[in-house]
């Protein structure tokens, strides 16, 4: 669509670098477009659990960026550490496989196991995983009977969705147990009931969050 429109496409890997894709390479693997982004930016913060960031492109947009962009202007090159730490985090992402597998695993046993007991996460196929709650009054109700159940999760509220459709977003990451993942989705399956918003978010995705294909 963007090609036949005459425009750029740029897309924001900071949810898919080192996470979706068969290698971990993002969006561009996943669904196999190779060269055909534009503009691709991510962050250090997630899956190499550093700090910082990236823009990928043309040469002259990228300096375009470097001077222009508010959020760049005044600010300063990352510490060498954070760079000599970014750069062992992607080394061990292409060295071994396992933890990024057990990642995915780990994603499809937490939103299996909320199926099950009848909480509906919104469509992602990936390990940010979100339940629909309604308005705020409930996303606050919700999050501290989580929370004093011992389930710590993210919130997001109005304005970033819509002021009745409030997100529970709970992050799998690849060292959380069976036990854990299950006992969390049976205290969030709890929770819904008690707040009504149980079955609430629709059906999750069927695509499979590592390479794309239907699970």
């Amino acid at each position: 669509m963007a090609k036949g429109a005459g425009a750029l496409l740029m897309v924001d890997e900071a949810h898919a670098t080192g996470v979706v894709g068969g290698t971990g390479r993002g969006s561009e693997e996943l669904f196999g477009l190779p060269g055909r982004i534009d503009v691709l930016m991510g962050t250090f913060s997630k899956a190499a659990g550093a700090a910082g960031g990236y823009v990928v492109g043309p040469r002259d947009l990228v300096d375009y960026l470097r001077f222009f962009a508010r959020s760049a202007v005044f600010t300063a090159s990352l510490p060498a550490s954070v760079f000599a730490a970014v750069a062992e985090a992607f080394r061990l992402m292409d060295e071994d496989p396992a933890p990024r597998e057990r990642l995915h695993e780990n994603a499809r046993r937490f939103t299996d196991a909320l199926e099950a007991l009848g909480v509906a996460p919104l469509a992602s196929g990936t390990p940010i995983v979100a339940v629909r709650v309604g308005p705020q009054s409930t996303l606050l109700r919700a999050g501290r009977a989580l929370y004093d159940a011992g389930v710590r999760c993210g919130s997001v509220s109005y304005p970033a969705v819509p002021a009745d459709g409030c997100l529970l977003r709970f992050t799998v990451n690849a060292r959380h147990t069976n036990e854990e993942l299950d006992r969390t989705a049976e205290t969030l399956a709890r929770v819904a009931a008690r707040h009504g918003f149980l079955g609430a978010s629709g059906p999750a995705d069927d695509r499979d969050p590592v390479d794309g294909a239907p699970s």
